[in-house]
């Protein structure tokens, strides 16, 4: 005794003594069942559906390859990215240190400058 609920029924809530099975997206319905035996037609029909899909058949096993190879490439993916601004980090730490050896280079030069005309004006002693 399987009642189906269909478009007539929606938006009315179900009676307290019926559950949902499941749902028939092709009829755009619910199965309902009195309550105890929702549970075990769900729990039979799934098992059926099991037994016509076939456990471990190649179909499972390419999207089970597919959803590997996937997550995979994902992760190769992202390693590449990050390598690429690790390295990118890097080269611009080389080139602040560089900077700055330029830049006391530079000031430590015109410190020197500085003390050579101080010391020709006369204002070192």
């Amino acid at each position: 005794m399987a009642v189906i609920l269909d478009r007539e029924m929606e938006g009315r809530p179900l009676s307290w003594h019926l559950g949902v099975a499941w749902y028939d997206p092709a009829r755009r319905a619910a199965i309902v069942y009195p309550v105890p035996f929702n549970v075990l037609a769900r729990i039979l029909r799934n098992i059926w559906l099991w037994c016509l899909a076939g456990h471990g058949s190649r179909w499972d096993e390419e999207l089970l390859k597919a959803e590997q190879a996937g997550r995979e490439s994902v992760w190769e993916y992202a390693n590449r990215l990050y390598n690429e601004a690790d390295a990118r980090r890097n080269e611009m730490r080389e080139l602040r240190r560089e900077g700055r050896e330029a830049a006391d280079k530079y000031a430590s030069i015109l410190l020197i400058a500085k003390n050579i005309t101080d010391w020709a004006d006369g204002r070192v002693r």
